[in-house]
C-alpha cells in the first residue's frame, strides 16, 4: 500500500478503509467535487470542514500545487471517516450524475 504523492508524478494513492480501499489520483478532480473541496476568503474546506489559511500562506494555495494536493487528501480522509456511508452515497450519486450527463456533452465531471 502506498501513501503520499511524489511531486511531479501521477501516482495513485491508496487509502485503506474498513469497506475496502479508496484510490485517489491527485491528477483527477473527482474527489474534490465529491467532498465539495474549495477555498476562498482565507479558508480551505470541504462540505463539512473549513480551515483558515494565514495570509502569508495564501499565495501557495493555488491549483496544481503539492500543498493543495495534500490539503485535498487530508479533507478527503476527514470526510470519509466522519461518515463512510454518507461519503459513499455522495460518491455513487456523483458518478451516476457523471454517467447520465456525459451522454449529452454537459457532464459535471472533470475530464468528461
Amino acid at each position: 500500500m502506498e501513501f503520499g504523492h511524489v511531486y511531479g508524478t501521477h501516482r495513485r494513492i491508496t487509502m485503506p478503509v474498513e469497506v475496502g480501499a479508496v484510490a485517489y489520483d491527485p491528477a483527477d478532480d473527482h474527489a474534490a467535487f465529491i467532498i465539495g473541496f474549495g477555498g476562498g476568503a482565507g479558508t480551505v474546506g470541504s462540505n463539512h470542514y473549513r480551515y483558515p489559511v494565514p495570509d502569508r500562506y495564501s499565495p501557495f494555495i493555488r491549483p496544481h500545487r503539492a500543498v493543495v494536493d495534500a490539503v485535498r487528501i487530508f479533507l478527503l480522509t476527514r470526510e470519509f471517516y466522519a461518515g463512510p456511508d454518507s461519503f459513499l452515497e455522495s460518491a455513487l450519486a456523483y458518478f451516476a450524475a457523471c454517467r447520465a450527463a456525459g451522454t449529452d456533452g454537459t457532464s459535471p465531471c472533470p475530464g468528461a
